[in-house]
């Protein structure tokens, strides 16, 4: 792999861990500091499909056979 994409992958996964990281930084303060419950169940539903879509994805593209030669993914 050559430096410039292996610069653009970790790129990639810092601004997936910060956004991940602000995500949780609101979550806490929205629920835990102040509590508010009426949007509580709604939140964790959402959050559990679409972890549930993510994995369902995943186990999709690791079960393929054929692999992406296109140089652009």
């Amino acid at each position: 792999m050559a430096r410039l994409q292996r610069l653009s992958a970790l790129f990639g996964v810092l601004v997936v861990l910060g956004t991940i990281g602000v995500g949780g930084w609101a979550l806490l303060i929205n629920y835990v500091f102040e509590s508010s419950g009426e949007l509580l169940t709604p939140t964790g539903a959402t959050l559990l499909v679409t972890v549930g879509l993510v994995l369902v994805l995943v186990g999709f593209g690791a079960r393929s056979k054929r692999r992406l030669e296109n140089p652009y993914w």
